[in-house]
């Protein structure tokens, strides 16, 4: 019975931790939002489309790839960075312009 008692209660503290989690990066992806898609547009040379592509993909890296926010000390640089290496991962190469 004791442990049963355990395992609700850390199922219980991490899904208030998953929540958590959850509310950090909707907050911090609104903050960002703005700033990030100016910067993907000057990427792109104003593609408007292109731009909120790159952004959607950044956010969707960043939700799968870090688990732990806290770890990351320089958040702008750090989304700047993704921005920018999502941006020319996504650009068309040449043979594809050529084709």
């Amino acid at each position: 019975m004791g442990n049963t008692n355990k395992r609700k209660r850390g199922q219980k503290i991490g899904r208030k931790k998953i929540r958590r989690y959850q509310r950090f990066w909707a907050r911090f992806f609104r903050h960002c939002e703005k700033t990030l898609l100016a910067y993907a547009r000057r990427l792109t040379g104003g593609d408007e489309s292109r731009a909120r592509d790159i952004v959607q993909e950044v956010f969707l890296r960043i939700w799968k790839g870090v688990p732990n926010p806290a770890l990351i000390t320089n958040h702008g640089a750090y989304l700047l960075r993704v921005t920018r290496n999502v941006s020319n991962q996504l650009r068309p190469s040449f043979s594809e312009l050529s084709t």
